[in-house]
């Protein structure tokens, strides 16, 4: 039901109603990334890949899922079927269907499809969008995927192994999903303009009603943790045990513009493997000279010389509207990447019947390898300046690009993209916690588009980019450990995670300086030590709302103190997961004006936990700057890392004073108290 806001007093009126809340609309913010993260390993443990993630049920909140795609199908392309999973998505309840892919009929086809051991749930949560805004003409009102984005983070996040890929004709490898093993269970709560709340909270509340282990969240929000009913909503999935996994998003790199700051969610960042797609552009003039540039594409090449033009001599540099027919006639076109689409730029200038597309950086903002309708390279800023130098010194500049390469890079840098911590969040914990593979990472995409700003229809795969890529990577990483610990809370498996992830060699977006928490977090998960951390620090629930106005009291695996003053303690409870005994030896690397008091060492017994003090002293710090330290705990082969954040400032303090008497004679006294 919608009313006009003149009735919302009359609806608060009504008895039951415990409080009203805007609804808005949200945005949804691995061929190699499996094996750079570590999960092998993880696999190895659970009886190997074609075992990895069974009986762990994940559920996917998006923009649908393309259930004909091989990353879905029972049995496994080895021919592997799946059990049945643990329980029955709507088993607990739904007033809607399970799995709803037959509701409707695009262009006359029977489009139904019957869930299976894989796939084991789809919902359609998106009564709010088409009451709102409305589907577009071919979008479907099912859990149908027509934008891509969903059925990539769920191939991501526990897609099948061994799924062949080909994009444009050119095949590209094998990929694998994280979990590829676990069940999947899409719970639909976008549209083509985005997601709202009240459709989120849908989608939730039924995975919660239907077991899931792990949520991904590859949408915007949490803001407001304590305010927000998205955030809340994550937080009664943390108390029944679900892991919730959730982009950091995409307005990076500058200070406190990440996402999702809630201390129940794990917050992901997103960072580089050590392979990019690549294309070699080569550049001739009519006096012969000649321009190499590199540039990020998996579209097909150019390899006869073709004559190359400037968009923006059409007066339209950003390609923001399609051209006429015949404006660029066999010509590769240089457009700068601005406020629409890549893919649309693209779009535009293939309207004017251009070869192909050049797209520059005019910033530092990374580099994507988007499915475009024309042969395409992008270019980061550096490079464009110097094209565009190159075209305006030179006549008769022609153009050849190979087709997009898989190229070895260097790995783990920092995505420009992915939103930063900063010394601004004041709630007590830092964000994000983690990083993961965000960028180009090769997944699945949905059969049919609705709308051409999306790519093609008809290719089953792509390789893109964003926090929504690098969250489902914890999701299914989450997958795993759940399938190694069963009884490990949402808090635990967060801990195992953080504390174990590799912090040495990643990079801020320049790839030369050493990234920080507010980049990353605790590091760049690794799946070799995640799944044995041999201790965890986690809190409940009732722990994070009774602190909610001072979490770094919490038992938080990582510490992160928004107001320092000079001297500050708190305490950290480490529980055991060890087999046997264990002794911790407890050191830390701190700045030369932060002093940073710790034990020397832990004995935990098996199944028990020890509290420690962490007492830091900071009042030579200069008001207003950040320092950031880490607490490593060793016990044997077991190396565990926890980051220590602070923003040195003086909390305003007001001093108030009564007294029993305020009158006094020579040589009386009084009691005062202040």
């Amino acid at each position: 039901m919608i009313v006009s806001g003149n009735q919302i007093d009359t609806v608060s009126a009504i008895p039951g109603i415990s409080g009203i809340f805007l609804d808005e609309l949200h945005q949804p913010d691995t061929e190699v990334s499996p094996g750079f993260i570590g999960a092998p390993t993880a696999w190895e443990i659970l009886g190997g890949q074609e075992s990895a993630g069974e009986g762990i049920i994940i559920g996917v909140l998006d923009t649908g899922i393309w259930p004909e795609h091989p990353s879905f199908s029972d049995p496994d392309p080895f021919g592997k079927p799946y059990d049945p999973p643990p329980t029955t998505p709507g088993s607990n309840g739904s007033d809607r269907s399970t799995c709803d892919f037959g509701n409707s009929d695009w262009n006359s086809q029977d489009i139904g499809f019957n869930c299976n051991n894989k796939l084991i749930g789809a919902y359609n949560f998106t009564d709010t969008y088409k009451k709102v805004v409305g589907l577009l003409p071919e979008e479907f009102d099912s859990a149908r995927d027509s934008d891509g984005h969903g059925t990539h983070t769920t191939s991501t996040a526990a897609g099948n192994s061994g799924v062949d890929t080909n994009i444009f004709d050119v095949p590209r490898g094998k990929i694998s999903g994280i979990a590829p093993r676990a069940h999947l269970s899409m719970y639909r709560v976008c549209g083509g303009q985005g997601c709202f709340l009240s459709d989120i909270l849908a989608g939730v509340e039924q995975a919660i009603l239907d077991n899931v282990d792990v949520i991904n969240f590859s949408i915007s929000g949490g803001k407001n943790p304590f305010g927000d009913l998205v955030s809340q909503a994550f937080l009664k999935a943390y108390d029944n045990g679900v892991f919730v996994s959730a982009s950091a998003g995409n307005n990076g790199p500058g200070s406190d513009t990440v996402a999702h700051l809630e201390p129940w969610v794990t917050t992901v960042a997103a960072s580089t493997t050590n392979r990019h797609f690549l294309s070699t552009i080569t550049l001739t003039a009519n006096n012969n000279d000649t321009l190499t540039l590199n540039g990020a594409s998996v579209t097909n090449g150019i390899d006869s010389p073709t004559p190359v033009i400037k968009a923006a001599d059409e007066g339209d540099k950003l390609c923001l509207n399609p051209f006429a027919k015949g404006t660029f006639s066999n010509k590769i076109v240089i457009c700068e990447r601005g406020s629409i689409a890549r893919v649309e730029k693209g779009y535009n200038v293939a309207q004017g019947d251009a070869a192909g597309m050049l797209l520059y950086n005019p910033e530092f903002q990374g580099l994507a390898t988007d499915n475009h309708y024309i042969p395409t390279v992008h270019l980061e800023k550096d490079a464009g300046d110097s094209l565009l130098k190159f075209l305006d010194s030179h006549n008769g500049v022609t153009a050849t690009f190979t087709p997009g390469t898989s190229t070895q890079v260097q790995g783990d840098i920092m995505a420009p993209f992915s939103s930063r911590g900063g010394p601004g969040q004041s709630l007590g914990i830092s964000k994000p916690d983690i990083t993961a593979p965000g960028v180009q990472i090769l997944a699945g995409n949905t059969g049919h588009h609705s709308s051409f700003i999306s790519g093609p229809s008809g290719e089953l795969y792509q390789a893109i980019q964003g926090t929504s890529m690098s969250s489902p990577h914890i999701a299914g990483a989450a997958a795993l450990i759940k399938a190694m610990h069963p009884q490990w809370s949402p808090g635990q498996i967060k801990s195992a995670i953080m504390m174990t992830a590799l912090s040495y060699g990643v990079k801020k977006e320049d790839g030369e300086t050493p990234a920080d928490p507010f980049d990353f977090g605790s590091g760049r998960i690794d799946l070799t030590k995640a799944g044995d951390p041999g201790l965890t620090i986690s809190a409940s629930s009732q722990e994070f709302q009774k602190l909610k106005d001072q979490l770094w009291k919490a038992n938080y695996p990582s510490l992160y103190i928004p107001v320092m003053p000079g001297r500050l303690s708190v305490t950290r409870t480490i529980q055991s997961e060890s087999p046997v005994d264990s002794t911790w030896n407890l050191q830390v690397e701190q700045p030369e004006d932060v002093n940073i008091s710790i034990p020397d060492s832990v004995l935990l017994e098996v199944g028990g936990n020890h509290t420690f003090a962490i007492e830091i002293e900071a009042g030579e710090v200069p008001i207003g700057e950040v320092r950031h330290a880490a607490l490593f705990l060793q016990s044997n082969d077991t190396n565990l890392r926890f980051p220590i954040t602070i923003v040195r400032g003086q909390p305003s303090v007001a001093m108030q004073k009564t007294c029993s008497e305020n009158t006094l004679s020579p040589g009386e006294a009084t009691t005062c108290t202040i």
